[in-house]
């Protein structure tokens, strides 16, 4: 009888368990003298769906899921990760709330999460961010506001070629996604 009652504790426990949404910042530059900034939120148990991610008026799309098992001793650990990039435009403070998870009729929230953004260099209007495509180990494709440039690396840097339309960006994005997903 009470290893019974002790195997429904298990089971019926292991569901009452606490999730927990731990939040880790890594920031790290792409040599143009901006910090970047990798957001990696983890929970416990996988969830059934995934609020959104904002930060200073952008929606985050989720970049990457990992999940990871350990059995330690005959204790189960389970954490799924959700990784998201943030490319600050201006220097200085930022906070965000990580996306909520829901479990089934429950959900759950993190904790706010502060940072500061120090170093931070202005680019001119039609000089690309970091989002970029490389076409070629000479040659990518930055996108701007205003569409996006092709350029080439010759003598040591990135070289303007030609400019490219919103819409010929557009096609260029949805076809690297057609080709990820093959």
């Amino acid at each position: 009888m009470k290893s019974l009652l002790y195997l429904l504790l298990l089971v019926f426990g292991s569901g009452l368990m606490a999730q927990n949404v731990k939040t880790r910042l890594e920031f790290y530059d792409q040599g143009e003298g901006t910090e970047r900034v990798r957001i990696i939120v983890s929970v416990d148990e996988s969830p059934d769906s995934i609020g959104h991610l904002e930060m200073d008026g952008q929606i985050l799309p989720i970049s990457s899921t990992s999940s990871q098992m350990s059995i330690i001793n005959g204790v189960t650990t389970r954490e799924v990760s959700y990784t998201f990039y943030y490319y600050p435009d201006k220097k200085g403070d930022f906070n965000f709330y990580p996306p909520t998870m829901y479990f089934g009729e429950k959900h759950l929230k993190g904790k706010e999460v502060e940072f500061s953004i120090s170093h931070f260099k202005e680019r001119k209007k039609d000089e690309p961010d970091a989002k970029s495509i490389l076409a070629s180990p000479n040659k990518r494709i930055s996108f701007s506001q205003e569409g996006g440039i092709l350029e080439e690396y010759m003598n040591g840097k990135w070289t303007f070629i030609r400019k490219l339309d919103k819409q010929t960006c557009a096609k260029i994005i949805l076809l690297t996604q057609e080709q990820k997903e093959l």
